[in-house]
């Protein structure tokens, strides 16, 4: 199929990163040769699925098992909550009240 065409089916639901995230996954292929080729080894049916998939609101770091925090890359699956910005300032600050205060009275709930 012809990534031009993968990315205009896909760009009403995801933006381009996203959409080469999936391709990644999708393919095995690294961001560069994703880059290069311009035919890529997906067919429509995975596609259609995806868009389905989307449709259905499932969210897409569950598409590609992988969400960001702390610049670490996470499994995550339906079992698993996506971890969000704001628990990234949260924790931020809990670090920082630790180091200054050097108690480590804190429970997360």
């Amino acid at each position: 199929m012809k990534k031009q065409q993968i990315i205009k089916e896909l760009s009403k639901y995801l933006s381009y990163y996203q959409i080469l995230e999936i391709l990644k996954k999708q393919t095995g292929l690294n961001k560069n040769q994703l880059f290069f080729c311009e035919d890529i080894n997906i067919n429509q049916k995975d596609i259609e699925i995806i868009k389905q998939k989307l449709e259905d609101n499932i969210p897409y770091e569950y598409i590609i098992n992988k969400a960001e925090f702390y610049s670490l890359d996470f499994y995550v699956d339906s079992r698993v909550l996506i971890p969000r910005n704001d628990t990234e300032i949260m924790v931020t600050e809990a670090i920082k009240e630790i180091n200054e205060n050097n108690k480590i009275d804190y429970i997360d709930i």
